[in-house]
């Protein structure tokens, strides 16, 4: 699936008093999922993510201003799934995965100077989704969903 991303919470937060502020801006994700169905209503599902977004510049008073070229991340993820039919050819998968992820910043100016080229992190990310899918034939399916990504990474950046 390919799709757009939409920040909210502390991710999206630009306040710089707020400790977890992201300052991310809408972004695009790609996902490649694959499940295997262990019976009618429940399965293993697993998927691959990449996902970039926009973080908006950082100034504190007319003073330093500091920007953050894209953020991106990639996980690997795995979890349970179960599925229900709404039609002949129709049904709705909703499934929760965890396993790794990679975050990287990967350019952070200050006023101009690169404090850091690349700045990895790594975390444990939740992932909830409800997809609904469309079959095609035996093995392939049209697939639409909705996701809800969570990663608690240290992104600290100290100068």
């Amino acid at each position: 699936m390919i799709g757009r991303s939409f920040p909210f919470g502390d991710f999206a937060s630009d306040n710089i008093d707020r400790l977890n502020a992201g300052m991310a801006k809408n972004g695009w994700n790609v996902e490649v999922k694959y499940a295997h169905q262990f019976d009618e209503l429940f399965g293993l599902s697993s998927a691959l993510v990449y996902a970039k977004f926009l973080v908006k510049n950082i100034s504190v008073n007319e003073g330093p201003v500091a920007s953050i070229k894209p953020l991106e991340y990639y996980e690997v993820l795995i979890g349970p799934m179960m599925t229900g039919s709404i039609g002949k050819k129709m049904s709705i998968d909703l499934s929760v995965l965890t396993g790794t992820a990679y975050i990287n910043m990967t350019k952070v100016n200050l006023n101009g100077a690169t404090l850091a080229k690349k700045y990895p992190a790594s975390a444990i990310p939740l992932n909830c989704s409800i997809d609904f899918r469309f079959q095609l034939s035996t093995m392939f399916y049209f697939s639409a969903g909705i996701n809800y990504n969570y990663i608690r990474a240290n992104m600290n950046v100290t100068v």
